[in-house]
């Protein structure tokens, strides 16, 4: 993500991928290429309805399964206090699908036999299935 390779949580409930606020400071932020823009419009909720408060977004490049997924706009999250974020990251729908739309256009249900999916975590795996599912159902 952004050109650093980062641990994700695939989490197909969610709608958007964010970055914590750490390791946004440790690893994007030095380089100055990428610039924390405010968002004061959006709004993030969690599953529970509760708020989830972020410091701004960066539009990074996406790179999953072998194809990169240009400018998509990543939240910035603060850390959750009180706790260790076990990853953080999260890959949401917004670049799952794209993603899954790009190799599905280029090899159709081959995609799942294409070493770059077959080799990924099964989370991913199964995400695409997903991804693939809602497809036919269109």
């Amino acid at each position: 993500m952004g050109g650093v390779t980062v641990p994700c949580l695939v989490d197909t409930g969610s709608m958007v991928s964010t970055i914590t606020e750490s390791f946004y400071v440790k690893n994007i932020e030095p380089w100055g290429e990428e610039k924390l823009q405010s968002c004061n419009w959006l709004r993030l909720k969690a599953a529970n309805g509760l708020n989830i408060p972020y410091v701004g977004y960066l539009e990074l490049d996406v790179e999953l399964c072998d194809k990169v997924i240009t400018k998509r706009g990543v939240p910035v999250v603060k850390d959750p206090t009180g706790q260790a974020s076990s990853s953080p990251c999260v890959i949401g729908m917004h670049i799952l699908k794209t993603c899954y739309r790009e190799l599905f256009s280029l090899h159709g249900s081959a995609l799942f036999d294409l070493p770059s999916v077959s080799q990924a975590p099964s989370q991913l795996q199964q995400a695409f299935q997903k991804c693939h599912q809602a497809q036919v159902l269109e």
